[in-house]
């Protein structure tokens, strides 16, 4: 009867360890939870950002490309009003 009762007491005991144990990993898991959260919404806000970024470089582009032709017309327009004398 003693071994059956040390052995029940030494199960509670293991189960009340146990029992801290998983609260203590159910706390590490919340926080780790609440880090991903914050993180997903700092990805979001950067992917948003960056999307903003690539419009505006591709209009960059755009309006490079325009004015090297124009800066071209200028110049060939220039190169025909001048008049070489030999």
């Amino acid at each position: 009867m003693k071994f059956l009762r040390s052995s029940v007491e030494a199960n509670a005991s293991d189960l009340k360890d146990l029992k801290s144990s998983i609260k203590t990993q159910a706390s590490i898991i919340f926080k780790n939870s609440e880090q991903l959260k914050a993180i997903e919404l700092l990805l979001e806000a950067q992917n948003s950002k960056l999307d903003g970024l690539v419009l505006e470089n591709s209009t960059l582009k755009s309006r490079v490309s325009v004015l090297e032709i124009k800066l071209n017309r200028s110049e060939q327009q220039h190169l025909v009003k001048t008049a070489e004398i030999r």
